[in-house]
């Protein structure tokens, strides 16, 4: 069993010479994590709120200040994490109450509850008062004043559908909000500049069960490294993005995957931005060309006049039509469907022929040919392998990214956790 516990070591040092964050370790509870309520001991789960300056996506490429610190942080543990995506704060902090999630993410306020324990701040700011003085009905404390956002007819409502903030009252105008997003928010103003009132300090942190002591220790470990600093210090030049008042839109080419045939347009958005990020012109040294990257010689076997890849349409059509052949080879080997996306993925990166080679491979090393996790993923070797995981990744941030924001907007906000 202690090897099980190698990776822990550095975290156990640095509670016994600079202390947890809220009490001793326990032995036992955080045994407890890495055991009996892990799923896969090789995963953490991560419930995230794609929250503004948290994480956006803009023309493909996924960033964000919290996102890329929780990044930073699976680099320096030995697990992998595994993202699911909230609508809101406290549906992200029900999740790790009830064991579906590790850690919660994304915006998140230190409240005083019992049964979470939180790291140190991962930002700090000021709570700051954006409209009248007397335009707000403040509720008794922080952090029970949870960021409360009224109509006003002088600002976008679409920001009030973003998951951080809660709508009390048809009748308040005025908003309460982290002071980092001010020069966003000031951008789309229009008319005379509000009254600006600093309230008081705040913070947003990540939170874990109170019994994952190690857990957290390791959150704080890193937070404080020389790299998270890096990325708070870039992050704090530019902490709101515009995209957050517009359609949610993953690439310029949204109307040509959502139409096409493939069932999920989150992995063919992944699979055209890895491929090329997006770029029509784009040649590759191997021939490969536009936003799907095919090479003329295999557009042609498909019967694809090759001209006509450097149009984005044709290009995303010679591209769909391409994977369903590498669907159907797949098929034909007896891969099942549930099993098959990561087969055809590797495959369009460096063709079928290595990846049958591998499969073969882990058959006689008594893996399953037909199962890639685990399996053939253990012996595939090469780009192929790689891109497969890569894309897989990029697509399930996709699809939690635009599903939880998209809740956010339709579903009305539950504040049990935060109001009595």
């Amino acid at each position: 069993m202690l090897w099980r516990w190698r990776w822990s070591y550095p975290f156990l040092i640095a509670a016994l010479f600079i202390g947890s964050p809220s009490e001793p370790l326990d032995m036992v509870q955080t045994a407890q994590w890495d055991a009996a309520d892990r799923r896969d001991n090789r995963t953490v789960r991560v419930a995230f709120v794609p929250d503004a300056g948290c994480l956006q996506v803009e023309n493909g490429k996924v960033f964000g200040y919290e996102f890329a610190l929780l990044e930073a942080w699976e680099e320096s543990i030995p697990q992998k994490v595994e993202w699911l995506f909230a609508r809101s704060a406290d549906e992200a902090l029900a999740w790790v109450q009830v064991g579906r999630a590790d850690v919660a993410a994304g915006n998140i306020p230190n409240i005083d509850r019992p049964d979470f324990r939180f790291s140190d701040p991962v930002r700090l700011f000021h709570w700051i008062q954006y409209g009248a003085s007397d335009s707000l009905r403040l509720l008794n404390e922080y952090p029970k004043l949870i960021p409360l956002l009224t109509q006003s007819d002088s600002l976008p409502l679409s920001i009030a559908e973003v998951t951080m903030w809660r709508h009390i009252s048809d009748t308040v105008q005025g908003w309460l909000l982290p002071d980092v997003f001010l020069p966003g928010l000031s951008k789309h103003h229009h008319g005379p500049q509000p009254q600006i009132t600093v309230l008081f300090p705040g913070s947003f942190h990540w939170a874990a069960r109170s019994r994952d002591s190690l857990l957290v220790v390791s959150m704080n470990t890193f937070l404080g490294s020389h790299k998270a600093l890096r990325i708070q210090n870039f992050y704090d030049r530019d902490t709101y993005h515009d995209d957050w008042l517009e359609p949610i839109e993953l690439s310029p080419y949204d109307r040509y995957f959502m139409a096409s045939e493939w069932p999920d347009r989150f992995t063919l958005t992944a699979l055209a931005y890895v491929e090329s990020r997006f770029r029509s012109d784009i040649v590759s040294p191997a021939g490969a060309v536009g936003i799907m990257q095919l090479i003329p010689n295999t557009a042609r076997r498909l019967g694809i006049d090759s001209l006509h890849l450097y149009h984005p349409e044709s290009n995303i059509r010679a591209g769909l039509k391409y994977l369903r052949f590498l669907n159907q080879y797949w098929k034909q080997r007896l891969v099942p469907p549930e099993n098959r996306l990561p087969f055809v993925l590797a495959s369009y990166n460096t063709g079928p022929t290595p990846v049958a080679r591998a499969a073969d491979l882990a058959a006689k090393k008594g893996l399953d040919p037909t199962h890639w996790d685990n399996n053939v993923d253990q012996v595939a070797r090469g780009p192929g392998a790689h891109y497969a995981r890569k894309t897989l990744r990029l697509a399930a941030i996709y699809k939690g990214y635009v599903t939880a924001v998209e809740r956010s907007k339709t579903e009305a906000s539950v504040l049990d956790l935060w109001l009595p």
